[in-house]
């Protein structure tokens, strides 16, 4: 009989990644390749911290294999490199906290992994935000496999 998946634990992975401080064009890509060290189990939530309060709408792709898009580049896979691709959704909802010196977003994703080894993460953005090096921060619980 083959083990019950069971996620009694989890796991917080941060990304901060390189960004480009010139405005980007909606469509672009924040940051280039991302990579999350996650292996099986549940991405279960993800946190983002925009410390720019630029709170642009974005969509957030997970490969299985790295389709080399760079920063500020258009997000466009080819159809092969597509199915690597293990989910994507939007984030469009921010909270900005008081004072507009930054904002906050927070989803329920889940999305399976049921590859071991890194998975690349993308993000595009949906508007024009200026962002410094480091003005974004992501979260992702993850709920790794446990046999039992």
């Amino acid at each position: 009989m083959a083990a019950v998946k069971k996620h009694n634990t989890s796991e917080r992975y941060n990304i901060t990644p390189v960004l480009d401080t010139n405005a980007y064009t909606a469509g672009d890509v924040l940051g280039g390749a991302m990579t999350l060290n996650a292996g099986p189990g549940l991405l279960k939530h993800l946190r983002i911290v925009d410390a720019n309060a630029q709170a642009a709408g974005m969509v957030i792709y997970i490969f299985r294999v790295d389709p080399d898009i760079a920063d500020d580049a258009a997000m466009s896979p080819t159809d092969a490199e597509l199915l690597d691709c293990v989910g994507h959704f939007e984030i469009n909802v921010w909270k900005t906290l008081t004072g507009g010196v930054n904002s906050l977003a927070f989803v329920t994703i889940d999305i399976e992994l049921v590859d071991p080894g890194a998975y690349i993460v993308y993000v595009e953005t949906r508007g024009t935000p200026t962002h410094t090096v480091s003005g974004l921060e992501f979260e992702f619980t993850h709920w790794p496999n446990k046999a039992g």
